[in-house]
């Protein structure tokens, strides 16, 4: 197994979304994998959350997973990944993704465990929400 392994996973295309950005920003990424929540449902989401997380968990020693939103489908999917496979020690979920969340996060994945980077990561998406104000 080599390195840390991020999976993107979102509501619609706003995972996809943030990858492609990211790509146009920092280049392609080989450890960022996604998997969406799309209108084909939730059971089929399911089962490829699933089997990418296996796949992730087969491939990398450890894996992160940045989500869009807490309390949501693919969090809570997610969350019960990690619980019913007693994998809290090589993954960890971080909800909230934003852009700088996302790009600061894989340019560091190399340098951090996953527990540090999930807390990075958390920093960085905090870090850079902000009102202009004149």
């Amino acid at each position: 197994m080599c390195m840390l392994g991020i999976l993107v996973t979102s509501h619609g295309k706003f995972a996809e979304g943030i990858i492609d950005s990211g790509t146009m920003i920092a280049g392609a990424q080989s450890n960022v994998e996604v998997v969406s929540l799309t209108a084909s449902g939730i059971e089929e989401f399911v089962v490829q959350l699933n089997d990418k997380l296996q796949q992730m968990s087969e491939q990398y020693s450890e894996v992160l997973i940045l989500c869009d939103l807490k309390g949501g489908t693919p969090y809570n999917e997610s969350f019960r990944y990690i619980l019913t496979h007693e994998a809290a020690e090589q993954m960890k979920l971080v909800a909230g993704l934003n852009l700088p969340m996302y790009l600061e996060t894989v340019l560091a994945s190399g340098s951090m465990a996953v527990a540090e980077l999930a807390k990075f990561a958390v920093e960085c998406g905090q870090a850079n929400i902000e009102v202009l104000d004149f």
